[in-house]
């Protein structure tokens, strides 16, 4: 049976980079403005306070230890700062004034935070950067994930069916290690390393949705839905029909719609045609095969018929889609634009 996470995060394209590493003393908080990346903070040694808006005048603090990474996946604004309490915090800094965003590869050297007196040990080290995603609107996960994801290895053993093997606090260890070693190839290693860290986020998150949760990633435990899911993300091209999905997942056809519809938030069909135009951008993106053989993948009746879905949906036809995403990727090899 298809892996639907799999499926959809490889589309999602995840790709990570790190900013930079610190050693913190006393006294210090760094600001991480929102933005339209995915920031990931990773704990290699002592303790720290995450700080953030959970709701409109609403902060919530969030304890931090070595081991512990913290993923904010929408961009959200956040502050790390010294284990104090609520209040009694420096004031802090923002993370552009310290590092220079532009140039994202890791230093041999960890930045200073705070004060500390010769020979005193830091308070805290730590390792934070970025998750991008090139195409994030087209994902069913990321849409439904909370404002910070907190992943602390060893909570949920894997005897347990924990998604967290106890090779993973091996795993963070090595990209300490990595991080501090500054190695030539190192910017390489942790670009893969971090996107390692944000599937296990999200896995540790989905082994903690309740098995009657409503949304994309409660569906994907319901044996139904998930089943359901799993049959259109494994083939997508066949011409299924409600009816098809219900006799094969053992349901009347108005209660197996009535449920898919109910934990995915969209009925069966219209779920397969975003997943579709979710494929079809990747296939363009970074493929050769011409549209008209995109089109024939997906399981489109002519060429004519998926250009005219993917403009409905994208606002472009498919050929100008794949121009755009080839200029972007052409300036970006040059340093001229962001990662997208």
């Amino acid at each position: 049976m298809t892996d639907v996470l799999s499926e959809v995060l490889g589309e999602c394209r995840v790709e990570g980079s790190v900013f930079c590493r610190f050693e913190a003393g006393r006294g210090w908080a760094v600001a991480y403005p929102a933005g339209d990346i995915a920031a990931f903070h990773l704990i290699t040694a002592g303790t720290c306070v995450a700080e953030f808006e959970e709701a409109p005048g609403v902060t919530r603090r969030v304890a931090l230890a070595a081991g512990d990474y913290v993923v904010f996946p929408h961009g959200d604004a956040h502050v790390l700062r010294e284990a104090v309490p609520a209040g009694r915090g420096a004031a802090p800094v923002r993370i552009d004034q310290l590092v220079d965003m532009a140039q994202p590869a890791p230093r041999a050297a960890a930045l200073t935070l705070g004060a500390r007196a010769e020979g005193e040990a830091p308070t805290a080290r730590y390792v934070c950067g970025a998750f991008r995603f090139a195409d994030p609107r087209g994902s069913g996960v990321l849409g439904v994930l909370p404002r910070m994801l907190h992943v602390r290895p060893g909570a949920v053993p894997a005897e347990a069916g924990g998604p967290l093997g106890p090779w993973l606090e091996t795993f963070l260890q090595a990209a300490a290690c990595e991080a501090a070693s500054g190695r030539p190839g190192g910017e390489l290693v942790l670009a893969r390393l971090s996107d390692v860290l944000f599937v296990h986020a999200v896995r540790a998150h989905l082994a903690s949705v309740p098995p009657d949760a409503v949304g994309w990633l409660g569906a994907l435990t319901d044996p139904a839905v998930g089943r359901a899911l799993a049959l259109l993300h494994g083939d997508p091209a066949r011409a299924w029909t409600v009816a098809a999905l219900a006799r094969e997942v053992a349901m009347s056809r108005s209660r197996f719609a009535a449920r898919f519809t109910a934990l995915v938030g969209r009925p069966p069909l219209d779920y397969l045609a975003e997943w579709r135009m979710q494929r079809a951008r990747g296939l363009l993106r970074g493929g050769r095969a011409s549209v008209g053989e995109v089109a024939g993948r997906l399981g489109y009746r002519s060429e004519a018929a998926f250009s005219h879905a993917f403009r409905r949906r994208a606002g472009v036809p498919p050929g100008a889609y794949r121009r755009a995403q080839r200029s972007a990727a052409a300036l970006e090899a040059v340093g001229a634009a962001p990662a997208a």
